[in-house]
């Protein structure tokens, strides 16, 4: 089929415009009658969707015997190959539209080509057994089929994050219901997030005296090493001057069950000379 170039634009729903830059020029004629025209045609990837939504049994629609169809497999879904003007459509016609039934069935009406089947169809048991999911998108000329796949892939990994968020144990959970209602930012631009804590203390073990061993350990060795008691000094006494850690009472730690972080003196090299 001999295409030819051109420069043309067509506004479909909501304005949306199309660019074509192919036509070709066709005869279309019926094997049933003597008509036939001749059509000049603008070529594009792609009509529409597949007609009809979805196939189905022709047969409950009990067609007429005497009626010849211009598409016998109008039911199955399929491909749409020509969108034809309204002009063209009115030429075609032949009498008057006949109804099959009540307002869920559709009418047939015969054309040059022969019989056509058009309007609705909602029969139970198609709206029992079928249900539907449709993304419409505005796709412009510019954006390629594998640009529009890896934007649909991030929108499912997306949803696969989505997913995954809801599928979260118990316990993370309430560490991400804790932290939204805790979380706090200070004029500074400091953010404040306090640490979940269990309710079961039992499990922590005794991490005091743990903790005690390191520092006696850290004690022995700060003693051969006066520079870095000095400067380890420094910083804890920094440390407790800017609101950081504060001395912890006895009695307030045999009342209150908590755990210990044993404590290391870490410096390196290059900042000692």
């Amino acid at each position: 089929m001999d295409q030819r170039p051109m420069d043309y634009t067509v506004l479909g729903i909501n304005s949306y415009p199309s660019n074509i830059n192919k036509q070709v020029k066709i005869c279309i004629s019926s094997s049933m009658t003597k008509f036939e025209c001749n059509l000049h045609c603008l070529v594009i990837q792609k009509i529409t969707e597949k007609l009809p939504i979805i196939s189905f049994d022709k047969n409950i629609l009990n067609l007429p015997p005497d009626v010849v169809l211009a598409d016998p497999n109008f039911n199955v879904s399929s491909e749409i190959d020509l969108l034809m003007s309204a002009s063209l459509a009115f030429q075609i016609l032949r009498g008057e539209p006949i109804s099959l039934g009540n307002d869920n069935l559709p009418i047939i009406h015969n054309t040059q080509f022969g019989w056509v089947v058009a309007g609705n169809l909602i029969t139970e048991a198609i709206s029992q057994n079928t249900s539907f999911s449709f993304c419409n998108t505005n796709m412009p000329d510019n954006v390629s089929n594998e640009d529009l796949q890896r934007n649909l892939t991030q929108f499912w990994e997306i949803e696969e994050d989505v997913k995954l968020l809801s599928s979260f144990s118990k316990e993370d959970q309430l560490c991400e219901t804790f932290f939204s209602e805790t979380v706090s930012r200070e004029p500074s631009g400091k953010f404040i997030v306090k640490m979940p804590l269990k309710d079961n203390h039992v499990f922590l073990g005794d991490s005091e005296q743990m903790a005690l061993r390191r520092f006696y350990s850290l004690e022995q060795k700060l003693a051969k090493n006066p520079q870095l008691k000095t400067q380890y000094s420094q910083f804890i006494n920094e440390y407790k001057e800017m609101n950081h850690m504060s001395l912890v009472s006895k009695q307030f730690s045999d009342l209150e069950p908590g755990y210990y972080v044993p404590h290391h003196a870490v410096c390196k090299a290059e900042v000692l000379h």
